[in-house]
């Protein structure tokens, strides 16, 4: 039987982060709150304008490259100080790095998750995904069957991780449910696979089908024997190994054949 481990995500942020508040941590004073608002705003816009559109999908995705020159540590670290003004500078730095995983080698951190709730407007919640111990390797998360409308789990065989484990998320009931359709709708936009091409034997790769392919073209040969479809794509030089510059190319195209589409 696939192991299940179930997290309660806090309300507001928490008990973990709220034993680190200082007693006087109430409603943040306006020009705090409209500092905090502008400062996500502006990475928010950076964000949207690196969007690159998949040519396999009409489907915008967010090149890794842009995502990591973007949320770099300095941009986080100044995002949380400005969304949680009252926290003493420690704890504000304690949490910028536990976002970019920089606590051990094998954290794979929460840059993904913190991008979406950019993206989303609900930068804030960030705490909640901090108090459930939920990281980018958890993704993607799948909105639980609609009669638990305030749930999400990560589903067997997440794409990054290959783990057949569950994890239910019960998420804090200020989330609406358009804001939990919002969150499962924009992670595909984080989570453009990444392609080793160093091998010298044909690469097969299973990807779900919510997965934007990060294919700047995308151009149909299938009137090659052999049945099947077959594409001829160029993949985001930011998604591929090894890197162009390497190979002394500007451009790589490579064939695909899929099947069960």
């Amino acid at each position: 039987m696939d192991e299940e481990r179930t997290l309660r995500i806090l309300d507001g942020i928490g008990a973990q982060w709220s034993n680190l508040e200082s007693a006087n941590d109430q409603v943040e004073p306006l020009e705090n709150y409209l500092n905090g608002l502008r400062a996500v705003h502006e990475v928010r816009a950076r964000l949207l304008e690196a969007l690159e559109l998949s040519q396999a999908s009409q489907e915008h995705f967010l090149p890794i490259d842009k995502l990591e020159s973007i949320m770099t540590f300095a941009v986080i670290r100044e995002l949380v100080q400005n969304i949680f003004p009252s926290r003493i500078k420690d704890h504000q730095e304690a949490l910028a790095l536990r976002i970019c995983g920089i606590y051990g080698v094998e954290d794979p951190g929460m840059r993904r998750i913190f991008t979406i709730l950019i993206l989303i407007d609900k930068a804030h919640a960030i705490t909640d995904f901090v108090d459930g111990n939920v990281r980018d390797s958890d993704l993607p998360l799948k909105l639980a069957p609609k009669t638990y409308a305030t749930t999400f789990y990560k589903a067997q065989g997440a794409s990054l991780t290959g783990s057949a484990s569950e994890i239910r998320l019960t998420v804090p009931e200020s989330w609406t449910e358009s804001e939990l359709d919002s969150f499962s709708r924009r992670q595909p936009t984080v989570l453009a696979p990444y392609f080793d091409l160093r091998a010298t034997r044909i690469t097969s790769y299973k990807l779900d089908s919510t997965v934007v392919l990060p294919f700047i073209r995308y151009e149909n040969h299938s009137n090659r024997p052999g049945g099947g479809s077959v594409w001829r794509a160029q993949i985001h030089p930011a998604h591929s190994s090894p890197p162009l510059q390497v190979c002394g190319l500007s451009s790589l195209f490579v064939f695909i054949k899929s099947y069960g589409y």
